[in-house]
């Protein structure tokens, strides 16, 4: 009788660890306020759509565009800010190999390829700020395609680089052309 109690409580304990692991094993929702050298600052959200990818959504204030025929300007003015909104899907590509070598996978620490899809307006604030005229930004679509990693910096901040390739237009120029896409972000996890 001992040892069917002792076996039936290693197996109790065995499938609570077990399930523990699996849960921090996991992609996350994760709602954040993020910052970063090019985007700006925003809010955004980390959605789940399985074990290995999430859909990334933002908005907020950050880098204004223009698109001239051979010239992708961008300019991160904190007097004149644009809004911007995006959507990201990010697929996870190394998790498993990450949790193999002992390394974290908490918030959603991987390496992933990424899409994403971004409008930013123009300007939020008047064109001439003190009788200067400082920077003139304008409506722009930009879609591009990296690769990221993302890192946990301890169990609420987070940091996101991404390198890639993308294609803007801007619309009030009706302009469009290919650029170098890249972005540095640190995130602070707002609830657990």
């Amino acid at each position: 009788m001992k040892n069917h109690f002792f076996f039936v409580s290693l197996l109790i304990a065995f499938n609570l660890l077990s399930t523990h692991l699996k849960a921090q094993d996991s992609l996350q929702f994760i709602p954040k306020i993020e910052i970063g050298l090019i985007q700006g600052i925003g809010l955004g959200f980390e959605i789940p759509l399985s074990q290995k990818s999430v859909f990334e959504i933002g908005a907020g204030v950050g880098s204004g565009y223009t698109i001239f025929e051979n010239q992708f300007e961008n300019t991160w003015a904190i007097a004149q800010p644009a809004f911007y909104a995006q959507a990201k899907y990010k697929l996870y590509y190394n998790r498993q190999k990450r949790l193999d070598k002992g390394k974290s996978v908490l918030n959603n620490s991987g390496n992933y390829v990424g899409f994403r899809f971004k409008y930013a307006s123009r300007e939020l604030s008047p064109d001439n700020l003190d009788g200067l005229n400082i920077y003139q930004f304008h409506k722009v679509t930009l879609f591009d395609v990296h690769w990221g990693i993302q890192r946990s910096m301890g169990k609420r901040f987070l940091f996101n680089l991404n390198l890639g390739l993308g294609y803007g237009y801007d619309w009030d120029l009706e302009n469009g052309m290919i650029y170098p896409a890249g972005d540095v972000r640190f995130a602070y996890k707002l609830w657990k």
